[in-house]
């Protein structure tokens, strides 16, 4: 599976429509450095909940982004910028082309696509699994071209400082990254990478909200957070009685819990379905499976990554309101354990893109009125 962040993604797209603007017949470096300081602009979109909205973003996509754009920030701060500064010179340094684009697509140049292999061997020479706008940007100030070169004159910023604090960024901050598809509502699914760190064998519970945007669109930001806050504070009660879980990743960033057994995560996940039912505002769909984990610590929290998280994380993009699949060795484990008062019906299999197994997936059905889990 090719992933790259969400901030590089969009500023891809963004620097697409600003080359077609200009009547370039490829998208070159001053496009994409442009396209990275207007992601500023496509969060104020995403706030939208009116018919104003022209693009639409998962709610997972919207927060990873902001995540990216306030490290970017952070950077700006140092050299007393701000987006709209660093965008407006560089739009006043591009030139129109005379290329009549009859593609649906533009593609990008060959220096601009260096740009983007640069950016992943600097992720990766730093152990960090895939690059962000950090390491892009980084690649394209390596080997500036003249207009990018006549952008950070402008701006008094050296290019070999800039590179040194954006690579000690990203060492510090990870990864938000983005597979390159689509999923519910034609959105992007993000996925979280973090540099290397301690790797635990765990049970990994996810959840997911089912209908994310509309739920946003319904309550606004405001009540949405509140919302959100409540059932955060709820889950990490139930999941500290039911098996002392730790909850990696809150319901907004897709809910990770870690369990040390199948048994406490199922019952967990039945507490909290009974809990958030499918009548309430906030619908979730959930997903267990076993795996091993990649946990970095810093000061203040323990951020959890690797192709398991990922795996999970796919098993629940298709789920309904109260939905409990697991994978077949959690039904294996948990056979002895139930006596046949937990049902589990097969549900298909679960084959994430580059990934070369399968998963014989199961749903949680019938649940009877003395059924116990561990």
């Amino acid at each position: 599976m090719k992933v790259i962040s969400t901030g590089s993604t969009m500023a891809w797209q963004l620097a697409a429509r600003i080359a077609v603007s200009m009547k370039s017949q490829f998208i070159e470096q001053e496009h994409l450095l442009a396209g990275i300081f207007s992601l500023d602009k496509l969060i104020e979109e995403g706030k939208k909940t009116d018919s104003k909205r022209t693009v639409e973003i998962s709610m997972r996509s919207q927060l990873a982004l902001e995540s990216e754009c306030k490290t970017l920030q952070q950077l700006l701060d140092d050299y007393k910028l701000g987006f709209d500064q660093v965008r407006k010179t560089i739009l006043s340094r591009l030139t129109h082309g005379s290329y009549e684009q009859t593609e649906d697509v533009i593609h990008r140049s060959t220096e601009c696509k260096r740009m983007f292999t640069r950016a992943q061997e600097l992720a990766t020479a730093d152990g960090i699994a895939s690059f962000s706008t950090l390491q892009l940007l980084s690649a394209i100030i390596e080997i500036p071209n003249t207009v990018v070169e006549q952008v950070l004159e402008e701006l008094h910023i050296l290019p070999l400082l800039m590179k040194q604090k954006l690579l000690a960024l990203a060492r510090r901050k990870g990864v938000y990254a983005t597979s390159i598809e689509t999923g519910e509502n034609d959105s992007l699914d993000t996925y979280c990478f973090f540099p290397k760190g301690k790797k635990e064998a765990v049970i990994i519970l996810v959840g997911k909200i089912v209908g994310s945007r509309d739920l946003i669109i319904e309550l606004g930001e405001l009540e949405l957070c509140c919302l959100l806050e409540e059932r955060n504070q709820l889950i990490k009660k139930i999941i500290a009685r039911c098996g002392n879980g730790e909850m990696a990743a809150t319901v907004e960033e897709g809910l990770v819990v870690l369990f040390a057994s199948p048994a406490d995560a199922v019952e967990s996940a039945l507490e909290i379905r009974d809990v958030i039912s499918e009548s309430d505002r906030l619908k979730m769909g959930f997903a267990v499976r076993q795996g091993t984990i990649t946990k970095t610590k810093d000061a203040r929290t323990a951020a959890v990554s690797g192709t398991s998280i990922d795996t999970a994380r796919f098993m629940v993009r298709g789920t309904r309101p109260g939905d409990i699949l697991v994978t077949e060795d959690i039904v294996n484990q948990l056979v002895k354990f139930s006596e046949g008062r937990i049902i589990w019906e097969p549900a298909g299999t679960c084959s994430p893109p580059g990934c070369e197994t399968t998963d014989t997936i199961y749903q949680l059905t019938y649940l009877t009125d003395t059924a116990s889990v561990g």
